[in-house]
This record gives structure tokens, sequence and C-alpha cells, in this order.
């Protein structure tokens, strides 16, 4: 996240993007189809509609994504998705592969990096916290980047 906020022209973007994938075990797809409607600023929960056939389910999200997700919204043109491109369309996954390759080698990552990584580092620290990885709701102790 650090690479991203440092070294991207939209960083805070690309930082919030690897947060919310990574804290919510989000496929590619599913982070670039995440909707504004989806997302529950107020209450801190966040509405998660899988691919694959995988089941809907709701987060919690804790102070850090409620932030990242207020900014982001103030200093985005207004639309129904949360990640943007440039353009102002909605980020597309193979966008998000790329994106995420290239801040993995400004970090100097000693192995290529993919999207697909930060669904699978959740899962771990779901695991390491003893926590199953099918829950439908997580308790407000989400795996940390830390």
């Amino acid at each position: 996240m650090a690479a991203a906020r440092k070294s991207s022209r939209y960083g805070h973007r690309d930082a919030t993007m690897i947060l919310i994938g990574y804290r919510h075990g989000l496929r590619a797809s599913e982070l670039c189809d995440l909707q504004w409607s989806q997302v529950e600023l107020a209450t801190g929960r966040l509405h998660v509609r899988r691919a694959k056939n995988g089941s809907p389910s709701v987060h919690p999200m804790q102070g850090d994504e409620i932030r990242a997700l207020r900014r982001l919204q103030r200093e985005q043109r207004a639309s129904s998705h949360v990640f943007q491109s440039e353009r102002g369309g909605p980020m597309t996954p193979k966008a998000f592969h790329a994106l995420f390759g290239r801040i993995g080698e400004r970090a100097k990552m000693p192995f290529p990096v993919h999207p697909h990584m930060l669904r699978h580092g959740c899962g771990y620290a779901l695991a390491n916290a003893g926590h199953g990885s099918r829950r439908t709701c997580l308790s407000n102790d989400r795996p940390s980047l830390s």
C-alpha cells in the first residue's frame, strides 16, 4: 500500500483497492464491480456480491477502510462504481491486474504479484486468527495489513 501511495498518480485509489481487496478477500472482478450502493459508511458495513456462485454476505469495515472510502468518494467524480479508471469509468479486472503488478515491481517484491494474492492473504490471515474462510459475516477482527 505504501508503494501504491508513493509511486502512483492515483495512489489513494490504488492503496484503497489493495486494502479493501485484502480485508474482504475479494476477487479482482468483485473489487472492480463494487458499487457505492454496497457500501454503508455510516454503519461501517460492506455488502459483498460474490462471483462464481458465491454467497452474498455483509462484512463489517474497520475505521481505516471507512476513512479511505470517504476520502475516495470526496475526491472522485460522481459514479456508481467505487473504483474508477482515469477516464471515470469502472476499473476493469484486467487493468487492476496490470496496476497491481506494477505496484509490486515498484515495491521491489522478489516475485511477480497478482491481485488474487490479496484473496489468499486474507484467507491465511483469517485461518491464523482461528476463523474459517467460509464465514458469511466476520467480526471486527478482520486481518490487518501490518
